[in-house]
């Protein structure tokens, strides 16, 4: 029997296939639009890798980035630290200082805060066997500046608009990394983080322009503390204008910040430094006028190189001498207000007056220029 070839094809099934092939269609577009990648077909078949490839590269991605980030601010955070430890130890007021130690600690709360966010285990960025070389010096440096500034008054200004400068660079760095794409549990940490650091950076930027300079005090009785905030606000101060804390409150992190005091390390590498580029500079000039003008220094029996180098030794040992000094001194210094301060301390206030009101508050405190009266 034959077989007809010829038959003509369903209008019903073709307008099933039809039906079938929009619907596929409007899937694929959907998921495009609202639902991330359309997966793709071959051979009538969704291939779903594709999807899960693209999702794992967001995801690596968006891990990378915020790794990143949290290495540059853990970076930022414990340098400044470092810095609000140092400046601490450079002010001679017992307020200041142990207000200073007080925000160092919460650094180091916010750098290892930071840490965990990142599952990284707690460390403590004030160990001074971690710090560089290059902070040494420049930490140096700055001692050897305020030591040589005649009034304490002045000297704290120099050590607090040095601290200025640094956290300023910090909250920049806050603000221009949240304007990128982190994830949101970090992203509320940093936050969080970028408030607090907001707060104390506008009090010394406000210090820097002379607006509100910090002036502080240790009372050795609560109530002498509770009595000078009163008139304080009774003479005009906004609370906000007023820090004030039991020293029982303040005692660990303070102790945590004084555990390693400082050494003379970074001021004699600073002197030798110094020393060497002044000894340098002058050994350089006499060795080139004794090259150029021999017949004019007969008593000089050397060459210039050996006048050069003579000269670069012995302004880094006479540089290195005087920075072993002012280290030791301001290692002592340290450690016996800090210790007056927390021993025969009980209240801590730290005030933020405007310019025409910093000699009201001085007179309530019994500070002037820096230095604590009547005790």
């Amino acid at each position: 029997m034959a077989v007809n070839t010829n038959t003509q094809s369903d209008p019903r099934s073709d307008a099933r296939s039809d039906v079938r092939r929009r619907s596929d269609e409007l899937n694929r577009d959907y998921i495009a639009t609202a639902g991330g990648a359309a997966p793709v077909v071959a051979n009538g078949k969704n291939d779903v890798t594709s999807v899960t490839s693209v999702t794992d590269v967001r995801t690596d991605v968006r891990g990378a980035t915020d790794s990143n980030v949290g290495r540059e601010l853990l970076q930022l955070l414990e340098t400044s630290g470092q810095n609000l430890r140092h400046a601490a130890e450079s002010v001679e007021n017992r307020g200041l200082k142990l207000l200073l130690k007080v925000v160092a600690q919460e650094r180091v709360a916010m750098y290892n805060s930071l840490r965990q966010a990142l599952g990284k285990q707690a460390n403590d960025p004030l160990d001074r066997s971690s710090q560089s070389l290059s902070s040494d010096l420049k930490h140096g440096l700055e001692d050897i500046q305020s030591s040589m500034t005649v009034q304490r008054q002045g000297r704290e200004k120099v050590t607090l608009n040095h601290l200025a400068q640094e956290e300023k660079t910090l909250v920049e760095r806050y603000a221009s990394l949240l304007q990128g794409t982190i994830a949101t549990p970090l992203r509320d940490t940093l936050e969080s983080q970028r408030s607090r650091i907001l707060q104390f950076d506008a009090r010394l930027q406000a210090v820097g322009e002379g607006v509100e300079p910090v002036v502080a005090r240790v009372f050795d009785r609560r109530s002498e503390g509770e009595q000078a905030i009163t008139r304080l606000r009774e003479q005009g101060l906004e609370p906000s204008q007023i820090d004030a804390a039991p020293i029982s409150q303040v005692e660990r992190p303070i102790l945590r910040s004084t555990a390693k005091p400082p050494t003379p390390k970074n001021t004699m590498a600073a002197g030798a430094f110094g020393g060497a580029v002044v000894g340098g500079i002058a050994g350089a000039a006499l060795a080139i006028y004794v090259a150029q003008a021999p017949q004019l220094v007969g008593w000089v029996t050397v060459g210039p190189w050996a006048l050069f180098l003579g000269a670069l030794i012995i302004g880094a040992v006479f540089g290195t001498v005087f920075g072993f000094f002012i280290g030791q001194n301001r290692r002592e210094d340290d450690l016996s207000v800090t210790v007056d301060g927390l021993i025969n301390g009980e209240y801590l206030v730290a005030t933020y007056p405007r310019p025409e009101q910093v000699t009201m508050v001085e007179d309530i405190l019994q500070v002037y220029h820096a230095r604590e009266l009547n005790r």
